[in-house]
C-alpha cells in the first residue's frame, strides 16, 4: 500500500473514531465509570500497598541485618511476613497512641482555647470598636464559639465514625466483598513485590525495545525513591519535631504544647508553609491569654523550628525531595483544591518526581545540542 495512502486512511480513521467519540461522551463516560468501579477494589489496595510499602522495606531491612549476624538465616518469604507483622504491630501502637493520648490532650487543649476566647474576644471587640474598627465579623465568630459543644464533637465523632464504619461494612455484601478483596489484593502487592518487579521488568522486556523499557523502568525506580525519602524522612521528622515543641512548651509553661506539638507534627508535611501555620496558630491562640505569652511563644517556636533544621533533619531526612521553594508552595495549593490536606502531602513528592523527570528531560537537550554546536575537526 502506497505511504501516502496509509497516512490519509488513518486520519480519516482517527477523525472518524474521533467524531463517534464526541457525539457518545456520555456512554464514554458511563463506561469509564462502571470500569473505574470493576476495578477500583486493585486502585485502592494499589495505593494502600504503595504506601505501606516504605515502612515494610525499612522493616525488612532491619531484619535482614539481624539475621545477617546468624549462622542460619531465614528465608525471604518469612523475613517478608516477620516484617509484615512488625508494621502492623506498630500501626496497631500507633493508633492506640493516638487514642489514649493524643485526643484527650487535644480535648483538653481545645477546652482551654474555647475558654480563653470567650473570655478575651469580648475585651479585644470593645478596645477595636473604640478604635473605630468594624468587629461585625469577630462577634459572629465569638457567637460561633460559644455554640460549640467540644465534648459532645467528640462523642458524636467517635460514635458517628464507628457507626458509619460498621454500616459501611454491614450495609450490603458488595461493600464487604470489595473490602476483602483490596486487603487481600494489597497484602499480596506486599509480599510478592519482588516477584511482581521482576515479571514487570520482563513483560517490558518482552513488548518494549530497550529505550522505553529502560525509561519506564527509571520512571518507576524514581518514583519510589522520592515517595520513600518523603514519607520516611516526614514521618521520623513529624514525631521528633512534635515532641521537641511539646517539651519546649512545657519548659517555658506556655499553654496549648499538646495542641501546638499536634498541629506541628501535623503540618511539618507540607514543607515551608506548615511551620508558619502550626506558629500562627499556637500565637493566635495563646493572644487571648496573655500577648506576652504569645510572642514568647513564636520566639520559642522559631528557635526549636532552626535547631531542628540545622541539626536533626538534615540527619533525620537526609536529601530532601529536590523541590525548589516555589514548585513546592504550588503543589500544596493544586494539591489541596483537589484533595485537601491529601493532596496537599501526596502531591508535593508528585510535584517533585514531575520536576526531576523534567530536569532530566531538559538537561539532556541541552546537552544533545552542545554536542551538535561543537564544530568537528576536519582531517
Amino acid at each position: 500500500m502506497d505511504k501516502q495512502l496509509k497516512n490519509m486512511l488513518i486520519t480519516v480513521g482517527f477523525g472518524v473514531i474521533l467524531f463517534v467519540g464526541l457525539n457518545n461522551l456520555n456512554h464514554i463516560f458511563d463506561f469509564i465509570y462502571r470500569t473505574s468501579q470493576m476495578v477500583k477494589p486493585v486502585i485502592i489496595a494499589g495505593i494502600v500497598a504503595f504506601v505501606l510499602n516504605v515502612p515494610l522495606t525499612k522493616f525488612s531491612e532491619f531484619l535482614e541485618k539481624i539475621y545477617s549476624k546468624f549462622k542460619k538465616k531465614p528465608s525471604d518469604s518469612a523475613i517478608q511476613i516477620q516484617a509484615l507483622l512488625l508494621l502492623l504491630i506498630v500501626i496497631a501502637a500507633i493508633i492506640t497512641l493516638i487514642c489514649v493520648i493524643l485526643i484527650p490532650e487535644i480535648a483538653s487543649s481545645a477546652k482551654s482555647a474555647k475558654s480563653a476566647l470567650e473570655t478575651h474576644l469580648p475585651i479585644w471587640i470593645s478596645k477595636l470598636n473604640n478604635l473605630g474598627i468594624n468587629t461585625d465579623w469577630l462577634s459572629y465568630a465569638l457567637n460561633a464559639i460559644k455554640n460549640i459543644d467540644i465534648a459532645g464533637i467528640l462523642k458524636t465523632g467517635v460514635s458517628g465514625f464507628t457507626n458509619t464504619l460498621i454500616d459501611t461494612v454491614t450495609s450490603t455484601a458488595g461493600i464487604v466483598f470489595n473490602t476483602i478483596i483490596s486487603i487481600i489484593i494489597a497484602f499480596y502487592l506486599l509480599m510478592s513485590r519482588k516477584t511482581l518487579s521482576r515479571q514487570s521488568k520482563k513483560l517490558l522486556n518482552a513488548y518494549a525495545n530497550d529505550s522505553i523499557s529502560d525509561r519506564i523502568v527509571n520512571i518507576c525506580v524514581l518514583a519510589r525513591e522520592t515517595y520513600s525519602n518523603f514519607f520516611c524522612g516526614q514521618c521520623l521528622e513529624a514525631i521528633i519535631l512534635g515532641l521537641l515543641m511539646f517539651l519546649a512548651f512545657s519548659i517555658f509553661r506556655l499553654p496549648y504544647a499538646g495542641l501546638v506539638a499536634v498541629l506541628t507534627s501535623v503540618f511539618s508535611f507540607i514543607p515551608y508553609i506548615g511551620s508558619f501555620l502550626a506558629c500562627a496558630l499556637g500565637a493566635v491562640l495563646t493572644l487571648m491569654t496573655s500577648p506576652i505569652q504569645a510572642l514568647i511563644s513564636i520566639i520559642v517556636y522559631q528557635v526549636v523550628q532552626f535547631l531542628e533544621n540545622q541539626f536533626i533533619y538534615p540527619r533525620v531526612v537526609g536529601r530532601s525531595v529536590g523541590l525548589p521553594a516555589l514548585w513546592t508552595i504550588i503543589a500544596v495549593i493544586v494539591g489541596g483544591n483537589l484533595l485537601g490536606v491529601v493532596g496537599m502531602i501526596f502531591f508535593i513528592p508528585l510535584a517533585a518526581l514531575i520536576y526531576k523527570l523534567l530536569s532530566q528531560h531538559i538537561n539532556k537537550k541541552l546537552n544533545k545540542k552542545c554536542e551538535n554546536k561543537i564544530p568537528k575537526n576536519i582531517e
